[in-house]
């Protein structure tokens, strides 16, 4: 099909067509059938009078019949409806005008202008083409032809012709006002989903994107009409088979949630709601589907989540907490006084002094259960990040140099004092700078920045360790997840770090490939 549409209305006129809309081809084809009818007619008769021996007719007809495919070639060429409808109608008047075989005929040709006329060029123009025509052939008929055409057809010639003027006139006229009717509720439709945030698309059985409001324009790019949808899916999905019913002509509006590539390149979430076109006998034509962005609101709904279930671990852990402190400030404060009562064999003082490690490491890890069920309602002071950071360090100095790593900072000066609570910012860099140590068990390079960006302070802490796969990344932050050996992590400092950032109003976030090492990121708004 479409090479025969090459063939016969060329590339160069198709390419108009479907650039100019429904009444630009809705003309081009009237006139490309006016063309290739008077084509086919004018080949007829010259065959016929060929076969007659007519040489004078058969020379005109063939000489008509070479402007013809010439008007023909030029519309291709050009596209111009106006042009190559006024070149046609005076081409067929010429051949009605020339008069050499008598034939009465040939006049009745005429009858179908007046629908051409009005049908390719409108009211306007169609009804001036027209008069001029009909004066001219009256001109003709009763000025100069008045013995070849008998009596009664210059009395019906002028009647059908002027009745056939009068009814192309009245139905054009009527297929306008309902055109422009239909016109103006397509403009109001067309601006009504082109102005609604959510994504509106359509593709045919094929998948192919085929229609798509503004917002999928903006989204997937102004080159998306025509490509497959799957083009823009990210990783392996089973959207397909889950839309597949909608394809075989299933009523129902099917929800799916499919991870798509925007035109930035970035990755975003999209939920859909897909149904099936039909045509007038009910075969599916393709599927219309709305679609939002739901990203962010999922990114939300993790985080509320996540601060529920760190509200109730906070809860547990400040009752089991408070349950243990008692107790264990009994063993270690009498453990502590045993040592130093006197002399004790050195068996006895050697485990208790692994008694008074282990109390004193689950003192520590009650303060932390401690500090990570506050409630948030600290005493806010001034605090230097510079300094703070410093302090953080120092007090990591013996555990970098022993484990070999090589620490590097770049704290900018003009960086301004922050309102938090004491020793806060000190807590999360001790706990991100040791997990970065430790996340480099054969040495490496820990990097620390702090900068003012964009009225924040961006605060980096950047190892070259072992780095965090993709799905512990996702839970890095959730209170006694640890991938440390045990004895050797409580699972508590990121969490601690996230709860402190949360409650003063900071964001943190983390960067990570294996092998590539980790960048934790703090951003900390300057008032």
């Amino acid at each position: 099909m479409q090479r025969v549409k090459d063939i016969f209305i060329g590339k160069n006129l198709l390419g108009k067509m479907e650039n100019n809309g429904a009444e630009y081809q809705r003309k081009a084809v009237v006139l490309l059938s006016a063309y290739f009818i008077g084509i086919v007619v004018l080949s007829f008769f010259s065959i016929i009078n060929l076969i007659r021996n007519d040489t004078v007719q058969t020379i005109i007809n063939a000489g008509v019949l070479f402007v013809v495919i010439s008007g023909y070639l030029l519309f291709r060429a050009s596209g111009s409806v106006v042009l190559a409808s006024y070149i046609f109608v005076i081409i067929i008047s010429m051949q009605l005008l020339t008069d050499t075989s008598n034939n009465i005929y040939r006049v009745m040709w005429s009858y179908c202008l007046p629908l051409l006329a009005f049908f390719i060029l409108g009211i306007r123009q169609g009804l001036l083409l027209v008069s001029i025509y009909f004066a001219a052939i009256m001109i003709y008929i009763f000025g100069f032809k008045t013995a070849i055409y008998p009596v009664d057809f210059r009395i019906r010639y002028p009647i059908i012709y002027l009745s056939i003027a009068f009814f192309s006139y009245y139905f054009e006229k009527r297929r306008l006002m309902a055109y422009n009717e239909l016109e103006k509720v397509s403009a109001r439709n067309n601006a009504i989903l082109m102005s609604i945030p959510d994504i509106i698309a359509e593709v045919d059985v094929d998948r192919n994107y085929t229609w798509m409001n503004q917002t999928g324009k903006v989204f997937f790019g102004e080159d998306a009409i025509g490509k497959p949808a799957s083009a823009y899916f990210i990783g392996e999905q089973s959207v397909y088979t889950d839309v597949d019913p909608v394809f075989k002509g299933d009523e129902k509006i099917i929800y799916v949630e499919s991870w798509q590539r925007r035109k930035d390149g970035e990755k975003r979430l999209l939920a859909w709601w897909c149904r099936a076109l039909k045509d007038a006998k009910g075969n599916v034509t393709g599927a219309l589907s709305t679609a939002k962005d739901i990203t962010d609101t999922k990114k939300m709904e993790e985080q509320l989540h996540q601060s529920q279930k760190m509200a109730a671990i906070g809860q547990l852990a400040g009752g089991v907490a408070h349950e243990i402190n008692n107790p264990l400030t009994v063993i270690l404060g009498f453990s502590q006084r045993i040592l130093k009562a006197g002399e004790l064999p050195l068996p006895l003082k050697d485990q208790m002094d692994l008694i008074v490690k282990a109390s004193q490491r689950c003192k520590d890890l009650v303060q932390n259960l401690l500090e990570f069920s506050r409630s948030g309602n600290y005493i806010m002071e001034p605090l230097n990040i510079s300094n703070e950071i410093d302090m953080g360090l120092a007090f990591l100095g013996s555990k970098i140099s022993d484990a070999g790593v090589n620490l590097e900072k770049q704290i900018y000066s003009n960086i301004p004092d922050i309102q938090a609570r004491k020793h806060a910012l000190e807590q999360v860099i001790v706990n991100l700078c040791g997990n970065a140590v430790d996340a480099m068990p054969d040495g490496g390079t820990l990097t620390v920045t702090a900068a003012v960006v964009e009225k924040n302070v961006i605060i980096k802490v950047i190892d070259t360790g072992i780095g965090i796969s993709d799905e512990n990344q996702k839970r890095i932050f959730e209170p006694f997840f640890t991938t440390k050996e045990v004895g050797k992590g409580t699972g508590l400092g990121l969490s601690l770090c996230y709860e402190t950032v949360k409650k003063h109003g900071w964001k943190i976030a983390v960067n990570s490939r294996l092998k590539e090492g980790s960048v934790f990121t703090l951003t900390i708004p300057v008032k």
